[in-house]
């Protein structure tokens, strides 16, 4: 049954069409609008609504933060925060609740964007009063130390936090900046953090006033990066790593985590080739893989994955990618092309329990389609194509004439027209791209979070909806997905952490069955203006029957129907037993089952010439497809961190680690042929042919790994990564390799002669090497198997007809890894106190030893020859990162990024073509040394022959033109 989409016309007037220079304008303006981020407003434009009875003022605190944004700031020593209240407000703004909470107190406030600092007013008499009731000499004793932070430009900074190191005494500064704090040593230092700035500490040294300033960290030196198998600061970090956070995907309206990531990180390329709510994204980091092929890892929490199609953007706290060896040798074969490490979120400890809702419709246009010809403009334009190639036409001038009365009066004149003998012709004139497209797409979105925590736990969990339609205008495909997250930790005692994390997701698939015509959009570009999707009003047989047209299959046929679950439970555990060290251990199960049901069903369809017959479109090839897949994955790591120093300048830290991941597939189908009545979807419902066949695989890779990292005083870094793997896919004798990695650093602007050249706030120079080992190949080259074919040979033997097995092809004995070696030199700039900043990174990326085919062996052997390791491919690329992010003295902040990246991959070794034969008509796949991949070639004309002579004389065409110089006047091709 045809389902017509609800596609009002008034539509058209809220998405006009635009040219594409007013496009491109929009897109910058929107791109810069969105780039605009205020940082006034959220208190003005935010209502609270409370109703809370003989409550503590920290319970309304908490309540406040619970539901909104804001972030208090205060001092628990100096608030009374027991004292009982009574708040009953209804879309109040903050300031009102404020001043009804303190009004009667000495308690002053202030509100700084989402911030709120809370301080009270001291008198003399106060300031003379003991805070407890030991003795006054005590107090005495103690250091005392006022002073005031700003930023670099003088501007205070409210809410600033102070704490005495090694310590968990601390205070806040006021709203001028000012702080106060009594500490217990003359001689303690003093750590200052303040959100967006870089952590300073402070060394006391006696003094009593301090003026402390804070450099804006717009670089994000001093932001936390996940790294393999734990995190690193930026300013620390030597290899090629790109990190993204939440925000990004909280400011991109999208359903899915690659459409997020697309331009979000440099060297990321994300392609995703149609528009189907469906449609598989392909990553790729820095350029070609191998001739084989070859995928980053990607990582969830730790867990490994083929794809980020199933999971929500809502519970994304950042991505990472690691793109050099250095960064990703880590995960050894799993990670010769580079890995993307995704974060999801998690509870905080003392944070009260925070509920998020969300939702948003979205509604999606194709951006632009072909501007087709009309049926008169594509009929003459078949004619001509056919008379030039000295073929009669096959539109006649009646039928031509048809079409062009349709086109001046479709009212009036109808569609198709009656020929003498009986027969019919269409007529038509359709847009088809109107035809078969929606004016929009919906796509619907829910999601729903909880997070906290207490003292000693934190928990997260989460819940996503989305509903995504299709373009087609009928009976549109559509997705489902369902998501849900559950995390939780504990700390069980000082020395060991505990957690555990639980996520289903699921997602259904139905779209039309394709019928072996390939992509509907591919074959709707072939299809012709004047034919008729479905028979019109006053046709013989009736209206709204289908006719022979791609559309008609989309409309009236069978629909393929998928659906995927998986669920995924871990346990991870820290043990702490002296300062410095950590280790950790954790264990994954993943089971993912994949349902298909797959209908070919029969059309009655009514074709050209025959408007007296109802044919049958498929005939007996009608079909049900019903395939169940079972994947289950087990992981293994257990690692220690130990993370010690020498004198705060000398700083170390050691890891040492196992890994161990192993996976089954099995898949069982059953295909039926026939189908008794087309609404009962059975194998048991069949008149034909039935197919059952199974396939049953295991996959294991173990491997252990280690770094180290050193550097002085943060000034000069070494960072050493290796790591041993055995896998599964290659011979015994030949299954582990050892693949090692090292970068260094060098921040020159902590240099003492460097501090002359104050434009410049941060100049870091990068270097690394490494080789990574490549597993991502056929799994069965180096296995001699047998090949069945369907079905018995066509004569007896003892009169029995026997199975038809193709002996074994010969195998290779000493089929081993490719190998990625890259060689990487980045720098790092920072000017302008850190409001600008760029990354430049130039790599060269070796994949050696890759698997192709041999070389051929004498045909009486009757088999084909072994694959080997017999080819080598070169990368080399560049990636650029800039931007530019400024706080202005009214709280706007604001900022811009860019991003630009090339490659460029040569084949620079390979034995099987030593002339160097180009591909051609016949092999088009055919490798060269010196291929850049991706290359097109074309041949030039140079003359056209005017001799039977010339023909004789000239090289061998019939490898471009099997019909090439039989006649004259046929073009010469240059050689």
């Amino acid at each position: 049954m045809k389902k017509p989409r609800n596609t009002p016309e008034g539509w058209k007037y809220l998405f006009p069409k635009f040219d594409l220079k007013m496009k491109l304008s929009l897109l910058l303006l929107f791109t810069t609008i969105l780039q605009l981020q205020a940082g006034m407003g959220y208190a003005q434009k935010t209502k609270i609504t409370l109703n809370m009875s003989k409550v503590s003022v920290l319970d309304v605190i908490n309540e406040i933060e619970s539901v909104s944004e804001f972030k208090f700031f205060y001092s628990k020593g100096e608030l009374d925060l027991k004292r009982k209240v009574d708040i009953q407000v209804k879309e109040e703004r903050i300031q009102s609740i404020l001043k009804a909470l303190f009004s009667k107190t000495k308690i002053n406030y202030k509100v700084l964007d989402k911030q709120v600092v809370l301080k009270v007013d001291k008198t003399l008499g106060d300031l003379l009063k003991p805070s407890t009731q030991g003795n006054v000499k005590s107090q005495v004793e103690q250091f005392q130390v006022s002073g005031t932070i700003t930023d670099s430009d003088g501007m205070p900074l409210p809410g600033a936090s102070i704490v005495e190191k090694g310590t968990s005494n601390g205070t806040q500064t006021d709203f001028d900046g000012n702080f106060y704090i009594t500490l217990k040593d003359q001689n303690a230092n003093l750590v200052v953090s303040y959100l967006g700035f870089s952590t300073k500490e402070v060394s006391i040294a006696g003094q009593s006033q301090l003026n402390i300033i804070l450099e804006e960290s717009a670089a994000g030196l001093d932001e936390v990066v996940v790294v393999g198998y734990g995190t690193q600061k930026r300013a620390n970090v030597t290899g090629a790593v790109s990190q993204i956070g939440q925000e990004v995907f909280e400011d991109r309206a999208t359903a899915d985590i690659a459409t997020s990531l697309q331009g979000a990180l440099p060297n990321l390329n994300i392609n995703i080739y149609d528009g189907s709510p469906n449609a598989t994204p392909d990553f790729n980091i820095r350029g070609f893989e191998s001739l084989n092929g070859g995928s980053p890892l990607i990582l969830v929490d730790g867990i490994p994955y083929e794809t980020l199609n199933d999971f929500s953007p809502a519970d994304i706290a950042s991505v990472t990618v690691l793109k050099d060896a250095a960064s990703a040798a880590i995960y050894g074969a799993r990670g010769a092309f580079g890995v993307i490490l995704v974060t999801t979120k998690n509870g905080r400890l003392d944070t009260p329990t925070k509920i998020k809702f969300s939702h948003n419709t979205t509604f999606s246009d194709m951006i632009i389609t072909p501007d087709p010809l009309n049926s008169v403009e594509s009929a003459n334009a078949a004619n001509l194509a056919r008379t030039n190639n000295g073929q009669s036409a096959l539109y006649n001038d009646e039928h031509i004439q048809y079409m062009q009365d349709y086109i001046d009066d479709p009212i009036n004149n109808p569609s198709y027209y009656l020929l003498p003998n009986g027969n019919y012709q269409t007529a038509g004139n359709a847009d088809i791209y109107k035809e078969a497209y929606a004016d929009f797409a919906v796509r619907n979105t829910t999601n729903l979070s909880l997070s906290g925590g207490g003292s000693k736990s934190t928990y997260y969990g989460s819940l996503s909806y989305v509903d995504d339609e299709g373009q087609w205008r009928v009976n549109p495909d559509e997705k489902k997905r369902y998501n849900t997250l559950f995390k939780y930790t504990f700390d069980v005692n000082d020395w060991l952490t505990a957690g555990f994390r639980a996520g289903y997701n699921k997602t259904s698939y139905d779209e039309p069955h394709a019928y072996g015509i390939g992509t509907y959009w591919h074959a709707l570009d072939r299809s012709k203006p004047w034919q008729l999707v479905e028979t019109p009003e006053g046709f013989p047989q009736g209206a709204g029957l289908p006719m022979n047209h791609t559309l008609a299959y989309q409309r009236f046929g069978g629909r393929t129907i998928t659906e995927t679950q998986e669920t995924n439970l871990s346990a991870d555990f820290a043990i702490k037993p002296f300062k410095g060290m950590v280790i950790n251990a954790n264990y994954s199960h993943q089971n993912l089952a994949a349902q298909l049901e797959n209908n070919r069903q029969q059309i009655e369809f009514v074709t050209d010439n025959t408007p007296e017959t109802v044919n049958y479109l498929t005939s007996a090839n009608d079909y049900i497809q019903r395939r169940s897949r079972i994947t289950t994955q087990d992981v293994v790591d257990i690692y220690a961190t130990y993370d010690f120093d020498i004198n705060q300048k000398h700083n170390f830290k050691i890891l040492a680690g196992y890994n161990q991941t192993s996976s089954e597939f099995l898949e069982i189908e059953a295909i039926g042929f026939g189908l008794i009545k087309d609404d009962i979807l059975s194998v048991e419902n069949i008149t034909g042919e039935d197919f059952v066949g199974d396939s049953n695989t295991f996959k294991a890779i173990r491997g252990g790994f280690g770094r180290f990292n050193y550097n002085f005083d943060e000034k000069y870094f070494l960072e050493v990564n290796a790591r041993y793997d055995g896998s599964d896919v290659f011979p015994k004798d030949n299954r582990f390799g050892f693949f090692p990695s090292a970068s260094v650093g060098w921040v020159v602007s902590k240099e003492s002669f460097f501090n002359s050249i104050p434009l410049v706030s941060n100049l870091k120079f990068r270097a690394s090497y490494g080789s990574l080992g490549n597993q991502d190949v056929p799994a069965d080259d180096f296995r001699p198997l047998l090949t069945t074919r369907n079905g018995t040979l066509n004569y007896l033997i003892d009169g029995v007809e026997p199975l038809n097995i193709l002996p074994a092809s010969i195998v290779s004995n000493t089929l081993t890894w490719e190998t990625a070696t890259t060689t990487n030199f980045g720098v790092d700039l920072g000017m302008f106190k850190n409001k600008f900043n760029m990354s430049l990174d130039i790599y060269k990326r070796v994949t050696s030893d890759m698997i192709v085919a041999g070389e051929a062996l004498p045909a009486p052997l009757g088999t084909s020859a072994p694959r080997t390791n017999g080819a080598t491919l070169e990368t080399n690329g560049f990636e650029l990162e800039f931007g530019w992010r400024q706080k202005l003295r009214n709280g706007l902040t604001y900022g811009i990024k860019g991003y630009l990246s090339d490659s460029k991959s040569e084949i620079t070794d390979y034995d099987l073509n030593p002339s160097g034969r180009l591909p051609n008509l016949n092999n088009n796949n055919f490798l060269y040394e010196g291929q850049i991949l991706g290359e097109i070639w074309g041949y030039e004309t140079v003359g056209i022959f005017q001799s039977q002579e010339e023909i004789d004389a000239a090289p061998d065409h019939s490898t471009l033109n099997a019909n090439a110089g039989d006649d004259p006047g046929i073009l010469i091709i240059g050689i």
